[in-house]
């Protein structure tokens, strides 16, 4: 019965991927969650990324849209297109937590993407607190733990290419 049920795209609850650390339950959560999140997600990535540089100002200074005032982010397109391509690759993290060897390529590609910019390694851990922080009040706090499971592993596996 167990192979019916996994053919169907069921999975054990408590079985934990020995890749990404995650539960069953964690991946039904966190996609769950996400149906949410993208459905208004160029606005949720502008507010993200608006906290991230209002609290974090110094990382402003390694984008395009370095020279732009705080205040005048979210009508910048640079600003906006950057959102957008943060918030699609969330989504492909959400789409892909049942194949984790492409889950951890899309992490390392996002590490190998960044290098060049000279990015510091605690920018990414600050961007995960503040999504993390950002999600919080919107989630449960177990689907908040699952998320932070996730980017746990994402933010360890994007440091090991920077």
């Amino acid at each position: 019965m167990g192979i019916i049920w996994s053919y169907l795209g069921y999975t054990n609850e408590d079985e934990i991927d020995p890749i990404t650390g995650l539960t069953g339950k964690d991946k039904r959560l966190i996609q769950a969650s996400n149906s949410g999140i993208r459905k208004n997600a160029a606005k949720n990535g502008a507010d993200i990324l608006y906290v991230f540089f209002e609290k974090y100002p110094e990382y402003q200074k390694y984008f395009p849209f370095r020279d732009v005032p705080l205040n005048e982010l979210k009508t910048n397109k640079r600003f906006i297109v950057h959102c957008n391509s943060v918030m699609y690759a969330l989504m492909s993290w959400s789409d892909n937590l049942e194949n984790p060897e492409i889950l951890i390529e899309l992490f390392l590609k996002l590490g190998q993407n960044h290098k060049r910019h000279n990015l510091p390694d605690q920018s990414f851990r600050d961007l995960r607190d503040t999504v993390l922080a950002c999600l919080k009040p919107l989630l449960s706090k177990e689907t908040h733990d699952a998320h932070t499971k996730l980017w746990k592993i994402a933010t360890e596996t994007v440091l090991t290419q920077i």
